[in-house]
């Protein structure tokens, strides 16, 4: 969720605080349409749906708290370190804003449970919790994240303590290595950039589009990154462009392959689930596995090769196995859901 620009034109978002009240100290005006520029209608739905995390992420501070005085084109916030402000410091009303949107979806029945006050940055602003979990710093790329993180964690008073979730994106550089953090890692943006929309191919010739190719970037994260949580930009985009999951042009609503990939992993490892043990015996088949909270265990294979064989399942855990539920996706990757009892 982008959340602090003050426009709505393109993939901007309005501000709930789109004029400046003059100073830091004054009294500060908020606006509250419950739309939020489409944004607060999207979460309801999901919110009724069962939804249990939400992370709302600021693109940018206001433009009047910032340096170059937009919302755009870079800038630091006013008050951070080498950023002084004839108009003063607005750290703390920048913490006081970003809380107040959160405050604004709670009361309208929709809790944000993750905040995160950077994008693509290269400064570090200081926020409030509220009893949020705060995010941070959603670097442009894996190995940026990483440097910054380092950041995260110097000095005496390490900003890291603070945080919640270390989080990252994946343009510049893939999330396939943990970040140097014992906090839980996401990776809170990434998507297929070039080229048109490619909404029917799973596999073909390993395109950056296709289903097979965000099957594999999906499991890599979750298993050599160790992340928590991986999410695509973006979800529904009415353009014939290929960052969409999901893409509307007229009435028409067509799902993408890679959709159906991060509706494979979703569907079988729950909210919850912790990631275990999981090896092949061929070097063609990846396999990943989660714990779910209701004793299930869910694993993913993903079959390499343009080619056909058969897979055994061999599960060494407590209990018997009572049922098991096998997913195919396009005869590449393979789901398969095992319930277990305790016989005790």
């Amino acid at each position: 969720m982008g959340l602090a620009q003050a426009t709505a034109t393109s993939n901007f978002m309005n501000s709930i605080e789109p004029f400046t009240p003059g100073s830091p100290n004054a009294s500060h005006h908020y606006v509250w349409d419950r739309n939020d520029s489409g944004q607060f209608p999207l979460a309801q739905y999901a919110y009724d749906r069962g939804l249990m995390k939400l992370y709302g992420n600021a693109w940018s501070a206001p433009g009047y708290m910032k340096t170059n005085g937009d919302e755009n084109n870079g800038g630091l916030l006013c008050g951070v370190t080498n950023a002084s402000c004839e108009s003063g410091n607005w750290m703390q009303p920048y913490s006081n804003y970003l809380v107040q949107w959160a405050h604004f979806y709670k009361q309208s029945g929709v809790k944000v449970t993750n905040l995160g006050f950077l994008n693509e940055p290269k400064i570090h602003p200081g926020t409030g919790s509220d009893n949020l979990a705060i995010n941070c710093c959603d670097g442009i790329g894996w190995k940026e994240q990483e440097a910054m993180t380092a950041g995260l964690q110097a000095g005496p008073d390490p900003a890291e303590a603070y945080l919640d979730v270390v989080s990252g994106h994946g343009y510049n550089s893939v999330p396939d290595f943990p970040l140097t953090t014992m906090k839980r890692t996401w990776v809170t943006e990434w998507a297929g950039l070039s080229g048109g929309f490619t909404p029917y191919t799973f596999f073909a010739n390993g395109g950056s589009g296709e289903g097979m190719t965000w099957a594999r970037n999906i499991q890599v994260a979750l298993v050599d990154a160790n992340v928590s949580a991986v999410f695509y930009w973006i979800g529904g985009e009415n353009s014939t462009t290929d960052s969409g999951l999901i893409n509307m042009i007229g009435d028409e609503v067509i799902p993408s392959k890679r959709f159906w990939a991060f509706a494979q992993f979703s569907r079988l490892a729950r909210p919850g689930a912790r990631r275990v043990e999981a090896s092949s015996s061929s070097s063609l088949l990846y396999v990943s596995s989660f714990l779910n909270s209701d004793g299930s265990v869910a694993t993913q294979a993903m079959n390499n090769t343009t080619q056909a064989f058969e897979v055994t399942f061999k599960v060494h855990a407590a209990g018997h196995i009572h049922t098991a539920q096998p997913w195919v996706s396009k005869n590449v990757l393979v789901g398969i859901t095992l319930w277990y009892f305790d016989p005790c």
